[in-house]
């Protein structure tokens, strides 16, 4: 028989892409590739593009894993991590208005939090683009499992 275990989540979308988030700071749930599948599917599950782990991190402030909706891991989403800042300063977890974000990618990104997170479309356009350029060259030169 299977077991079924209630693992407490937070829907969020970022221009457009919904994502269902969950705190990993403490327990991290298992196999979360099917666990992405599963819940992402907008018929029999909550319906999202994918499941976002909040983790802690020794590198950075908190440490993003993102599964898409098939279940493969993605290095990096800039509207996810926009969400992560929302999430860990409205819940607590975080007081900084600024906070750096381990990827896949090997780079600590810096979602805005709070008041900071009200960045005109233009300014967080821009702000990707220099993150992005960023990653690609930390992805090149260092990668951390």
């Amino acid at each position: 028989m299977e077991s079924k275990k209630k693992v407490k989540f937070t829907k969020m979308h970022g221009a457009g892409n919904d994502y269902i988030y969950i705190n990993a700071m403490k327990t991290v749930p298992d196999n979360l590739p099917l666990l992405s599948r599963q819940i992402s599917d907008r018929h029999f599950g909550i319906g999202s593009d994918g499941l976002v782990a909040i983790m802690p991190s020794r590198i950075a402030d908190f440490r993003m894993r993102m599964f898409n909706s098939d279940g493969s891991e993605a290095e990096m989403c800039g509207n996810a991590s926009r969400c992560i800042g929302k999430y860990v300063f409205e819940k607590g977890l975080t007081d900084k208005t600024e906070i750096t974000l381990e990827t896949l990618c090997g780079v600590s990104c810096r979602p805005w939090c709070g008041r900071e997170n009200r960045k005109s479309a233009r300014d967080w356009h821009k702000f990707l683009q220099q993150q992005d350029a960023y990653c690609r060259l930390q992805h090149t030169t260092t990668r951390r499992h």
